[in-house]
């Protein structure tokens, strides 16, 4: 499969997060994680609409993943000289 494919299937996937807002933050518990069948508890995003979303380590979701964070341009909250993408 074509990466342009497969960006497009994952941009189809996604697109009932447009205009989600985040209402909790927390990590999935050891039961959840067990139920997913990975070894490592990842952050977990709820939404409004009850949806739970997590980093996976892979698009087969065979481990947990991690969740970067970079600050928008408007918040001052990085140190300076933090590089900006």
């Amino acid at each position: 499969m074509s990466q342009s494919t497969l960006s497009a299937q994952w941009a189809e996937k996604l697109k009932p997060l447009v205009g989600r807002t985040i209402v909790g933050v927390r990590h999935l518990d050891t039961g959840e994680a067990s139920l997913l069948g990975i070894a490592h508890q990842p952050v977990c995003l709820q939404l409004d609409d009850g949806a739970l979303l997590w980093p996976m380590a892979d698009d087969e979701g065979n481990d947990a993943g991690v969740l970067f964070f970079q600050a928008g341009t408007k918040t001052s909250g990085l140190p300076a000289g933090a590089p900006r993408l």
